[in-house]
């Protein structure tokens, strides 16, 4: 379980580009829960995604993963048990290397030139061939080498080679094709379902977000304005969420990366 209570933060405070993104916001998800989070940009969503990893410590609250207080701990010992992928299919793995170095490394078997076992090979075609992108016949191949939507994928196989208490996904399918952010988003929720992953997931695609989890959250200027789950969010559709942010916010959600998604 994930809470966050009553956490605060500003940038630049006491300078003319001093700007509050978080004033005493709290949101609690269960274990198990898959949640995915619209909003405009500025809203605080890749920001809150900061703070649960440790990008920034924030001025005031907590921030507790599975009874942990975490609020304190740094980045790299968060890293330990939140996994997180990013918009840019370059980050997240060693382009250099190749694809079981990559996920030697995930998976936690040594460091830079640990040696990679026949053991360790069945393990990783096994777990590649969940893909099916033919990464499981690749395995010496350089992740530089792979498309996008392969290595987005290859990527969110690592994060969860050792699967982890919490699972961010930050806008990681927007970089891609309409097609492979499809396939990848199935492979996405296949995974999140069967290691029943603690999942959060920022998408600007209002379709994707109503389709995939279990709850979705609207946020706007640091808040959440609309929280959904169970059969009210099933019954949703984009025109409901359209007026739903307006009537809460004030504002039109209306973005061009929104509208063109």
């Amino acid at each position: 379980m994930l809470e966050i209570k009553n956490i605060s933060k500003t940038f630049n405070p006491g300078t003319i580009n001093e700007k509050q993104v978080f004033k005493d916001f709290s949101l609690t998800v269960k274990d198990s829960e898959f949640v995915t989070i619209i909003g405009a940009n500025g809203a605080g969503k890749s920001t809150l995604f900061n703070a649960i990893a440790g990008t920034f410590i924030t001025d005031s609250g907590t921030i507790e993963l599975d009874g942990k207080n975490i609020t304190l701990l740094s980045e790299y010992k968060r890293a330990r048990r939140i996994g997180r992928l990013f918009q840019d299919p370059m980050l997240g793995t060693a382009p250099g290397m190749t694809i079981e170095e990559n996920l030697t490394l995930a998976a936690g078997r040594g460091g830079w030139f640990s040696t990679i076992n026949r053991q360790d090979r069945e393990r990783f075609r096994e777990t590649l061939s969940e893909l099916k992108m033919g990464l499981e016949d690749k395995l010496t191949k350089p992740v530089g080498l792979l498309s996008g939507g392969q290595r987005q994928a290859l990527t969110l196989m690592m994060a969860t080679i050792n699967p982890p208490d919490l699972l961010l996904l930050d806008e990681h399918t927007a970089a891609l094709d309409p097609a492979t952010a499809e396939k990848v988003l199935q492979i996405t929720e296949r995974i999140v379902n069967k290691h029943s992953l603690t999942c959060l997931m920022i998408t600007h695609n209002m379709q994707s977000a109503l389709d995939l989890g279990s709850r979705i959250l609207m946020m706007d200027e640091g808040k959440v304005v609309f929280d959904s789950s169970g059969e009210e969010k099933s019954k949703l559709k984009i025109s409901d969420l359209l007026v739903l942010f307006k009537k809460r916010s004030g504002k039109t959600l209306d973005t061009d990366r929104i509208l063109l998604s």
